[in-house]
């Protein structure tokens, strides 16, 4: 080995440098020491610096919009129609149904106040009710296709399903009326056209909807 004060060549048993006279033994030793006591140390530093500095790897409903629309684009998977539903569609189904429910409630009020009876009024109450609260799942729906979650393309069954069965309804009371039924087969229609087109559409992206 060599002395670590002057350089010289000392052998591995002296203790003293015989060039210097230095402890050679003691600086090696304190040397050693040293050396063994730096991991400790920067194994207790770097909890504390992880801990100090939390990094949040939670995304929001934005992020996971455009993180699906680029995978869509990177696997050549137009997604114009999903666009058109977030932005214009269920907004638009959610603000029809909302108005509706208000203007069935007001007939109701209406009616009340002109003697109709309340069996009656209770029936125009109850479906006004329920067109306001389908508009509001019009909205959950949105938010649950805006995120890209897992109970999007469920959500969005059920709104037609709801659609078809409120158009069946229709369709039964028009027959036993005695009107015509001609708009609400149209809109009966319409409402399993769309579903159908929606169930190929959504078949093919089903697996971009995998948030929570």
């Amino acid at each position: 080995m060599f002395c670590p004060f002057c350089g010289s060549e000392v052998p591995d048993s002296v203790r003293f440098c015989p060039s210097c006279g230095g402890d050679v033994a003691a600086e090696i030793d304190a040397e050693k020491t040293q050396k063994r006591q730096q991991p400790a140390q920067a194994s207790q530093q770097q909890p504390a610096s992880s801990a100090a500095a939390p990094i949040s790897t939670e995304l929001t409903s934005a992020q996971k919009r455009e993180i699906g629309l680029a995978q869509a684009t990177s696997e050549g998977l137009g997604m114009g129609w999903y666009k058109f539903m977030i932005y214009f569609q269920l907004f638009a189904g959610a603000v029809i149904d909302i108005i509706v429910g208000l203007s069935v409630m007001s007939i109701s009020r209406l009616g009340s106040e002109y003697g109709t009876p309340s069996s009656f009024s209770a029936i125009f109450v109850f479906m006004g009710v329920f067109y306001i609260a389908f508009g509001i799942f019009y909205i959950y729906c949105r938010t649950l296709m805006a995120r890209f979650s897992t109970k999007a393309i469920t959500t969005l069954y059920i709104v037609y399903g709801v659609n078809i069965a409120v158009s069946v309804l229709g369709l039964i009371g028009s027959t036993r009326s005695g009107s015509s039924p001609t708009s609400t087969m149209t809109n009966l229609g319409a409402t399993i056209v769309l579903l159908v087109i929606n169930m190929s559409y959504f078949k093919k992206r089903a697996h971009l909807f995998v948030n929570d």
